[in-house]
């Protein structure tokens, strides 16, 4: 053992201190000939005792990071742990430290590495200290991790949000994150606590008064919470009051992780909406009969559409069509008048929809319908028939509207597309219509 720390009371008990708190070992190193001692302590007293010694502590250390310290951890490790880098620190007087894994027990651990110059009066003494953080280092990284986690939603949703809320259910604190200044238009009242009860009292001031009670219960807390049990997210829209005028917006709800947190998104969604909205309008005037308020033809072609997508993935679906034409409309026309014409035909209309409740009509040309049968009326379907079969009986008395019809339904393998289904329906309502003038 070295004269000088043999007879350095200080030294010494620098050490056990040192050792005492935090460190599992010290190296005192002697920078004049490279001698050196690995201090440690044992027992509940803590008796400091030499682990280890030797003559060239960094040629030592060359082996040992090689052998023990994690691979990706050696250059960094010898970076620091080298002759030139301590007495550079000699001459300074600097401390540093680095972090790095080392290799215990057959797996890694993170351990932390400080050194200091020493107390002698020669200066020749460098003290390493070595602590195992590997528990506080890896809580740190996982915090760190859900830190950019959370950071990266919260960037991700700020890109479209105004507001956005991270609330515990278990206590209602919050963090409230404001994206754009037309919030402030809201006055939204935050104290960071009693969430729901405060978007309760928000909602009653700001929320557009037909809206107003359906999304009250909507966020009630209970509620919100069963929604979010059975789905991770919940979306919501209505609309809020800016200034005098409301605006459509959007909340969406999404329960993290841990079960704990919850993250709410406000975005306007007006524009949007209101696009959509006149697209719908227009979308229902492009498929509307204007005569007689059922789909029209263009309707029909659309819906046809999907069944062949349907017959065309061979999917087991059970639909039939039934093509209805109105009988002695000409006759109509030409004694009373395109006038009185529409009425017969409106009249006609209302007849089809009242027996086929259940099922889109369709008015493909000036007297001819088409309906769509499926679930409870496809069920029913030859009820319905004998249904407007009396019908047709009883209005043949008073000369009032008779409806030819043709059903045909779908079979699979047989149909390759709706309008195989359809031109047989069509060919059985021709038929019926002779029938019904009597030829």
């Amino acid at each position: 053992m070295d004269d000088a720390f043999e007879n350095s009371e200080l030294t010494f008990s620098r050490l056990a201190l040192s050792l005492a708190r935090d460190y599992i070992s010290i190296y005192y190193v002697n920078m004049e000939n490279g001698h050196y001692h690995e201090y440690g302590t044992k027992g509940e007293g803590r008796e400091l005792i030499i682990l280890s010694e030797g003559d060239d502590f960094f040629s030592d250390t060359v082996i040992n990071a090689n052998n023990l310290v994690y691979k990706d951890d050696v250059g960094l490790f010898l970076s620091y742990i080298n002759k030139d880098k301590f007495e550079r620190l000699i001459k300074t007087g600097e401390t540093f430290t680095i972090n790095y894994r080392l290799l215990v027990n057959g797996s890694y651990r993170y351990y932390n590495l400080k050194s200091t110059k020493g107390e002698s009066i020669d200066d020749k003494y460098i003290i390493i200290g070595v602590r195992d953080i590997d528990d506080e280092y890896r809580r740190s990284l996982e915090e760190r991790t859900e830190n950019e986690v959370f950071n990266h939603i919260v960037t991700t949703m700020a890109s479209r949000y105004e507001l956005i809320y991270y609330v515990d259910i278990e206590t209602d604190d919050y963090i409230e994150y404001r994206v754009s200044d037309r919030c402030e238009e809201l006055h939204i009242k935050k104290d960071n606590k009693n969430f729901f009860e405060n978007t309760q009292h928000n909602l009653k001031l700001l929320t557009y008064s037909e809206d107003y009670a359906m999304v009250s219960a909507e966020l009630q807390k209970d509620r919100l919470l069963s929604e979010l049990e059975k789905d991770k997210n919940y979306s919501i829209n209505y609309r809020l009051m800016y200034g005098e005028k409301p605006e459509y917006i959007n909340l969406r709800v999404s329960m993290l992780e841990d079960g704990r947190h919850l993250i709410f998104g406000v975005i306007n969604v007006d524009a949007s909406m209101k696009r959509e909205m006149d697209y719908r309008a227009a979308l229902r005037m492009a498929t509307v009969d204007s005569l007689t308020g059922v789909k029209n033809k263009r309707a029909y072609l659309l819906a046809e559409q999907d069944l062949n997508q349907a017959i065309k993935a061979n999917l087991y679906i059970d639909f039939a069509l039934v093509v209805c034409d109105i009988n002695n409309l000409k006759e109509i026309n030409d004694r009373f008048g395109h006038i009185a014409g529409d009425d017969y035909i409106r009249l006609a209309c209302s007849y089809i929809c009242d027996i086929f409740k259940h099922s889109p009509v369709f008015r493909i040309g000036g007297d001819e319908f088409v309906v769509i049968l499926k679930g409870e009326d496809f069920t029913l379907r030859d009820s319905l028939l004998r249904d407007l079969s009396a019908l047709n009986d009883s209005n043949k008395k008073c000369d009032s509207v008779v409806i030819a019809t043709g059903i045909m339904n779908y079979r699979r393998g047989h149909h390759k597309s709706a309008a195989d289904v359809f031109k047989e329906a069509d060919k059985l309502m021709y038929e019926n219509k002779q029938w019904l003038k009597g030829y």
